[in-house]
């Protein structure tokens, strides 16, 4: 049972990450390490300004007394995950400075297609302001750095914000997005988009000696993370049957289950096997414990490893995932007994 459990948790890791379309998104790989702040060789990444702006890589393998290692007294941030992150100038209100990277997606976005971005972020101590907004902006070229303006004012195709302002403060924060691909699009910038009209930012009143001590005065933020993974859509084919699975125990925050439990599936697989034109949508959904953003993620991951196990029984029909995390509960999330009921997968089988 343990054997089957380890290969089918593998199986969705592998999934999830070469799924993702952004090129070492937690930038722990580098042509070189860094020495100081303002160095940027992240492998796949580079300053969208070139050497006009100075973006930072910020790691592990620095000397532990070099601003660029994540235990400098101006940074004193661990990484999200792994031994590196980036770090850039949202903007600078004193000189209206900005900062802006930028990547080569593994394959170009595909028209009416639905991709999740996700990036974790949060701000050092360095920082002394923090803003509204910060963005992505998708381009299906990649425009000479010396051609672009230093403040780009631009439609930000994805807009990565908190309720009011992105103030982190230390904090690390994982936001998700859905974006609607329009077709082509090749490239990734990251930074702030926003016009002065609508860019709004505010100090952190705690931070101003340290600030004066510095000369530190950005609103700086520090990235890591960073993925862009296609949403799998139900098909549309003709329906034929609906089937919930509220016996797959799912403890709260986890996405994997017994191998006795997944015994409920084997007449469903054989059913599938016999007729593999068929074709499958799996749902997966959580209850209310937790963020809706890690929620969606996790119900997400529940769909991919009952997916796995299909797999590995050797289903051949096309499966699809989606992930709803607390947005469809069956009942209330009102007791403990509940929130089990809503710990589900739902099952749909379409005929072409």
């Amino acid at each position: 049972m343990k054997k089957l459990l380890v290969v089918l948790i593998v199986l969705v890791a592998v999934k999830s990450w070469s799924q993702n379309l952004i090129v070492n998104g937690g930038f722990e790989e580098m042509d070189q390490c860094p020495q100081t702040l303002g160095e940027f060789y992240p492998s796949g990444w580079f300053g969208t300004h070139g050497t006009r702006t100075t973006p930072d890589l910020i790691s592990t393998c620095a000397a532990e007394d070099a601003y660029s290692n994540p235990k400098s007294y101006i940074i004193n941030v661990v990484p999200f995950e792994g031994n590196s992150y980036a770090g850039l100038v949202g903007y600078n209100p004193y000189d209206h400075y900005r900062e802006y990277i930028s990547t080569r997606l593994n394959e170009p976005l595909k028209a009416g297609e639905v991709y999740q971005f996700s990036i974790s972020l949060t701000q050092p101590k360095m920082a002394l302001y923090y803003l509204n907004e910060l963005g992505v902006v998708f381009t299906k070229d990649s425009a000479k750095p010396e051609t672009l303006l230093m403040e780009m004012v631009v439609p930000s195709d994805i807009a990565i914000k908190g309720e009011k302002f992105l103030d982190l403060n230390d904090v690390w924060s994982t936001i998700k997005v859905n974006y609607t691909a329009k077709g082509g699009e090749k490239f990734l910038h990251l930074g702030c988009f926003l016009a002065e009209t609508d860019l709004l930012y505010r100090k952190y009143q705690d931070r101003i000696a340290f600030s004066k001590k510095t000369g530190y005065r950005d609103a700086y933020y520090i990235v890591d993370n960073l993925s862009l993974i296609p949403v799998q859509s139900p098909m549309q084919g003709k329906p034929v049957k609906t089937l919930v699975f509220e016996n797959i125990n799912f403890d709260s925050g986890d996405f994997s289950s017994s191998e006795e439990e997944f015994e409920q599936f084997s007449d469903l697989i054989q059913y599938l096997k016999e007729n593999p034109m068929m074709e499958v949508v799996i749902e997966g959904h959580t209850d209310d414990v937790g963020s809706s953003q890690d929620n969606l993620q996790l119900s997400q991951e529940r769909a991919l490893f009952v997916k796995s196990f299909f797999e590995y029984q050797k289903v051949p029909n096309t499966i699809n995932t989606v992930g709803y995390g607390e947005d469809k509960p069956m009942v209330a999330n009102d007791s403990s007994a509940n929130r089990a009921r809503n710990r589900r997968v739902v099952i749909h089988l379409f005929e072409k």
